[in-house]
């Protein structure tokens, strides 16, 4: 989940548990009210269970992302997660004396502002600094820096550290762009991550400019192009054929977003772009010359798209496991597939639909090993 998504589940919550506050306090807390006190517990109890089930989804979100840390956690993280888990206990025992200890049903208001201010100052810690970070509008750039006081060896520690939160590091250094590229790059992550101060984001983006910075001339950015549509088409696709077969600019372009759709957390938006620009320029024909059969047009129905599969070599005798290692392993991690399956527990006849179903996107499986590959996946539901 992103920092504007987070931040917008956040004000719900908010949102929520105001509603929640207000309408326990108008029935309880004032005898001389003009609502229906029956309407006023129904308003508490709806939005109650709103924010109960919206803080379930933060909850999960937050340590999800605990989880994957490769470091310490920051203070403003740990403090965070601190009041994340405070709510717990205060909402527990806020519904046990609701639905049980009913002898100390006047504690209960207490309870509710408690957790009312804690879940505010929880997204005032997030959201709120989100939006002001936003708000402000301040752009982080190595012309408001002397250069020679910046250090490249820091520069690569902090991208380490705070890069691998979110991604792999495999996708930044691979990558190459333009100073400002990067610079535009950084300054969105500093702004869905609020541990990433302005002199860390300068000491990266000054990292990234001088090791993985590439001129802004036409040919470095065909090259840059080219070796990008290289390393994300590759992996799945046999590249003469994609290379040999010319397209209009509207076919590359709805080609490009199948395979985004496909395998999105390979294929990133910026990747997008730049195989886009790549393509469009190196290996694109107009409608006209597509008419007079000197391109080769791809209509828009999925199974045309198959001839970018073909197999690479001659089918040979494999086993289930090695099908699966040479096929499904290029798109996908094992680990995912492995705790997809346990959670799945399908039949032969639900992974052989799962099976064609990749075959229609373009998986490369041959369909004599549909049979061995299939009986290797129902397996994988004991593990």
């Amino acid at each position: 989940m992103d920092q504007l998504t987070g931040t917008i589940l956040g004000l719900f919550f908010v949102f929520f548990g105001l509603g929640a506050v207000l309408a326990m306090l108008e029935n309880w807390g004032n005898k001389l009210t003009k609502f229906n006190r029956q309407r006023l517990t129904l308003v508490h109890r709806v939005f109650g269970y709103l924010f109960v089930v919206t803080y379930i989804v933060i909850l999960y979100f937050m340590f999800r992302k605990i989880i994957y840390l490769q470091e310490p956690l920051e203070p403003l993280i740990a403090l965070h997660a601190v009041f994340a888990l405070l709510i717990f206990p205060l909402l527990f025992v806020k519904i046990l004396i609701v639905r049980r200890f009913t002898g100390l049903i006047e504690k209960v208001p207490y309870f509710g502002i408690a957790i009312f201010a804690l879940g505010l100052t929880l997204n005032i810690l997030t959201g709120g600094f989100y939006l002001l970070r936003a708000s402000t509008g301040r752009f982080i750039s190595l012309t408001n820096y002397d250069r020679n006081k910046l250090n490249v060896e820091v520069g690569r520690g902090l991208l380490e550290r705070k890069c691998m939160k979110c991604h792999t590091l495999e996708r930044v250094f691979t990558a190459r762009k333009t100073e400002e590229g990067w610079t535009n790059t950084v300054n969105a992550m500093v702004l869905r991550d609020p541990s990433i101060r302005e002199e860390q984001a300068v000491q990266i983006i000054h990292y990234l400019s001088t090791i993985r910075s590439i001129s802004t001339s036409p040919e470095a950015m065909r090259l840059v192009g080219m070796e990008l549509t290289d390393k994300k088409c590759g992996r799945c696709h046999a590249l003469e054929k994609l290379y040999r077969l010319k397209r209009t600019p509207n076919d590359w372009i709805r080609l490009i977003g199948e395979m985004r759709a496909i395998e999105p957390a390979w294929i990133s938006h910026e990747d997008v772009k730049t195989i886009s620009r790549y393509l469009l320029a190196s290996h694109s024909v107009t409608e006209e010359e597509a008419k007079r059969g000197l391109g080769s047009r791809l209509r828009r129905d999925r199974a045309s798209i198959s001839i970018l599969f073909e197999p690479k070599a001659p089918v040979a005798v494999m086993s289930g496991e090695e099908i699966f290692k040479n096929t499904c392993n290029l798109c996908h991690n094992s680990d995912r597939i492995f705790a997809a399956a346990g959670r799945f527990m399908g039949s032969k006849e639900q992974w052989r639909q799962i099976v064609e179903k990749m075959k229609g996107n373009g998986a490369d499986i041959a369909d004599q090993r549909v049979p061995a590959l299939v009986d290797y996946l129902v397996t994988l539901k004991a593990r």
